[in-house]
């Protein structure tokens, strides 16, 4: 049997035309082949972990990789497998040259989410879900009375404010703030609205983050009469006060002249 130079023979691709015959010296006469046999692959599994920031999904699917490159083998995690799963049964070793596969997965894509992996195929690979979104709040101005020539309104998020608009007739007296973030760390973050306070109005704000904000004005109403008016009364009582004053003195005079 001829030996192949070109193609030596490795414990990963042993061939018998790279089998060798050894000389035995010292312990007889004859000659041995040493063959190599074929070692069983060694097997590994790729664990996987599933974690959700804000609310889950009913499920995931995980593609494996090896070498970059796509795999047939996919991984359904969900609630009753408490988001875990394993790749089992994968070769370590390429079949061809004998090198040292490298595994990793990728999350088919959901929508609404930001996917981050960490870890490795030794130490296993978690998946962290971030719920994402963008809202907008509109904001309709109403009056009650006479309007101001203009209001500045402040949005908060979580009470901390984060934007300011001012709004005029010019904008028919209504504004919406958009594409803001709905969600922070995975809690939904909470939006409200404040209007800067008017002199001379009172202020009514409804609605929710939802449906929106209205803010209504109303003129203030004087609490007590004009101060003209004011003065007539005086008058008025003081003239009524002067002629009973007067009467009465008539009538006591005339009394008194009687009893003379």
């Amino acid at each position: 049997m001829k030996e192949d130079k070109d193609n030596p023979n490795t414990t990963k691709n042993p061939k018998s035309s790279n089998s060798r015959i050894v000389e035995i010296s010292n312990q007889g006469t004859g000659k041995v082949v040493a063959m190599y046999n074929q070692p069983q692959a060694e097997k590994i599994e790729v664990k996987v972990k599933k974690q959700w920031v804000g609310k889950a999904t009913d499920k995931v699917e995980v593609k494996l990789l090896a070498d970059n490159k796509g795999t047939d083998k996919t991984l359904t995690l969900n609630k009753a497998s408490d988001w875990k799963g394993e790749f089992k049964d994968l070769p370590k070793y390429d079949e061809t040259d004998g090198h040292e596969i490298v595994y990793t997965i990728k999350e088919v894509k959901i929508e609404g989410y930001n996917s981050a992996t960490s870890g490795t195929a030794q130490t296993g690979f978690t998946i962290t879900n971030t719920i994402t979104g963008k809202v907008s709040i509109p904001v309709t101005k109403k009056w009650v009375g006479a309007p101001a020539d203009s209001i500045t309104v402040n949005l908060y998020a979580d009470g901390k404010k984060v934007a300011s608009r001012k709004i005029s007739k010019d904008d028919n007296w209504q504004y919406t703030f958009k594409n803001l973030e709905q969600y922070n760390n995975g809690e939904e973050i909470k939006y409200t609205v404040e209007e800067e306070k008017i002199p001379g109005y009172k202020t009514n704000i409804t609605g929710d983050s939802k449906v929106g904000y209205t803010i209504t004005n109303t003129k203030d109403m004087p609490k007590n009469p004009k101060t003209g008016d004011s003065n007539k009364i005086f008058l008025f009582g003081g003239v009524m006060l002067t002629s009973l004053l007067a009467v009465i003195l008539l009538i006591v005079r005339r009394k008194a002249k009687k009893n003379i």
